[in-house]
């Protein structure tokens, strides 16, 4: 397969797309584009005869490779028009998340994926983890019987927040990033119960906020409350607080047990499932210690089997713009005060 890389040296995790396509056994030809040039030596040295072209304009690096997958990873408010150009020419596309600086903008590059029956697919790479596929497994099995409730956590450092003075990049710029911690890292969460749960969300309210007393205008704090498809009310509390690396954890409760995830740190799926007519079961639990690979390598590689015709994939284009809608649900939520309800 020819693939297509778009890129600037400002784009987010550069180095796991370049390692997963210089891995990938389809990605046989690999055509890069970047209109700043400067990354042209970190493609070079990964890539190496696999880079098939590096080009100084996306529709010059289009019309030379025809390719079949484009990969986007570049500032957020940089990727609809990218995206759009990539779309029209015949290829599926995975962008790095957000994917946009606006929500409108993500919708029609969205549409237009319908329209051309390609698929956009967000970077949501934690999906394809073991820990997130057994936990979709069991609800899928009833082994919780019904869903009643879901509580997040998704923490990080403040000390990134802390360090940006008076000029901060684009991360930590609304007219560039869309938001803040929820936009950024809480978005693999709110994709992730969503996929483990087999359900939307369909409501929300919210409160976001800069607690941290920088002058970025994205916020560093958000917390939501949701009620989903199936019934399932839930809790999300997304911000920049520890001094230093990650705090995740999720719990599920339902009719017939429960379960929690620490992805980070202890890597480890603890639940219990109840049957009536047994006696009270302890809980069970599964490690993933040793087991943790590059999530993007997984993402991409099945991305890129799907396109040729491999397999299915990781992700539709209804699914990312439904988590980027309830992203953007809730900025809107916490800047009127009001619950908002998040429209297919």
């Amino acid at each position: 397969m020819n693939i297509g890389l778009v890129i600037e040296p400002t784009g987010a995790h550069l180095s796991s797309y370049l390692n997963a396509l210089n891995g990938s056994p389809e990605a046989t030809a690999v055509h890069v584009a970047d209109v700043t040039g400067g990354t042209e030596g970190k493609v070079r040295e990964v890539l190496g005869p696999k880079l098939a072209g590096f080009h100084r304009g996306v529709e010059e690096m289009l019309r030379a490779a025809q390719p079949t997958f484009c990969v986007v990873t570049l500032e957020a408010h940089h990727e609809p028009e990218v995206i759009r150009a990539c779309l029209e020419s015949g290829s599926h596309v995975l962008a790095e998340k957000p994917a946009c600086a606006r929500l409108e903008d993500f919708e029609r590059v969205a549409a237009l994926a319908k329209a051309r029956g390609r698929q956009l697919l967000l970077a949501f790479a934690n999906r394809l983890s073991p820990l997130a596929e057994d936990a979709r497994r069991l609800v899928r099995e009833g082994q919780l019987g019904r869903l009643y409730g879901v509580q997040v956590f998704s923490i990080a450092d403040q000390t990134r927040v802390q360090g940006q003075g008076s000029h901060p990049n684009w991360f930590f710029r609304k007219d560039q990033a869309g938001g803040g911690h929820l936009a950024w890292l809480g978005i693999h969460w709110v994709d992730l119960l969503q996929y483990i749960a087999c359900t939307p969300i369909v409501e929300v309210s919210a409160y976001a906020g800069v607690v941290g007393g920088t002058a970025v205008d994205v916020e560093d704090s958000a917390t939501l409350i949701f009620r989903c498809g199936n019934g399932m009310c839930g809790s999300m509390v997304s911000g920049y607080y520890l001094n230093r690396s990650k705090q995740d954890f999720a719990a599920f409760w339902g009719e017939r047990g429960w379960m929690w995830l620490r992805p980070a740190g202890e890597n480890r799926l603890v639940w219990c499932s109840s049957d009536p007519a047994e006696k009270p079961p302890a809980s069970q639990s599964i490690s993933y210690e040793g087991r943790k690979s590059d999530g993007y390598a997984t993402f991409v590689q099945a991305a890129i089997r799907a396109a040729s015709g491999h397999g299915e994939f990781p992700l539709t284009t209804e699914e990312s713009l439904r988590t980027l809608r309830v992203v953007f649900s809730a900025y809107e939520s916490a800047r009127t005060g009001l619950r908002v309800t998040i429209g297919s």
